[in-house]
């Protein structure tokens, strides 16, 4: 069974719109089974951490910090298919990872269909 684990700094409650893979079987691509996109939209108007609390104390901008942590694992190891960390959005209520931004995904196996 294939385990995605998605995160963000400052515990960021995630309010993902849209997360979708795209993938394709490789066929010569040293060793990799499969090409794929990761588009990611995400959105936290309120700026709000888990606990209510607000992500920045500065009255003037209280807009979060983010960054996603993706991780595809089988019952064979912890994210032995695949992991990405992205880069911090400093400051943003909406980052949308989507089109020629897209995260492009080298799969070392196939992702199990569940």
């Amino acid at each position: 069974m294939a385990k995605t684990t998605i995160t963000e700094l400052c515990n960021v409650p995630l309010l993902i719109l849209a997360i979708l893979v795209r993938s394709s079987p490789s066929q010569s691509l040293l060793g990799y089974a499969a090409i794929g996109t990761l588009e990611i939209i995400y959105s936290n108007p309120e700026n709000i951490l888990q606990n209510r609390h607000v992500c920045d104390l500065l009255p003037h901008d209280r807009a979060c910090d983010v960054y996603f942590e993706i991780c595809f694992s089988s019952e064979y190891g912890e994210c032995d298919i695949f992991q990405y960390r992205s880069k911090i959005f400093k400051d943003s209520s909406n980052v949308r990872i989507v089109g020629d931004s897209a995260i492009i995904m080298f799969l070392k196996s196939p992702l199990p269909v569940s």
